[in-house]
């Protein structure tokens, strides 16, 4: 993926967010660019980006359980435990 070898080969962060953010505009609803966005913002300690990718993930693509899951798992690295419930509860309501 092209924002990964900006990111990691040139150390480009604006030019990795900006292809993911133009990415996802096109393409709202690929778990593959979501996931991939929210663990770009996570690796760089963008954790309240991250959130809000997966935030709105969860509004467009309500029946993904790895964006789901991956929220879940967020919080839970975050030591949000208390969200990652309520997400979990969430999301057996769907599932």
């Amino acid at each position: 993926m092209l924002a990964k070898h900006k990111w990691i080969n040139l150390n480009d962060e604006q030019g990795a967010r900006g292809i993911l953010e133009k990415s996802i505009q096109f393409n709202p609803l690929s778990e593959k660019i979501i996931l991939a966005f929210t663990k770009f913002e996570k690796s760089i300690g963008n954790i309240s980006n991250a959130r809000k990718i997966l935030e709105q993930a969860r509004i467009t693509c309500t029946d993904s359980w790895k964006v789901w899951t991956r929220s879940v798992k967020l919080e839970i690295q975050e030591n949000n435990i208390d969200y990652a419930v309520t997400l979990c509860d969430e999301a057996f309501k769907i599932f």
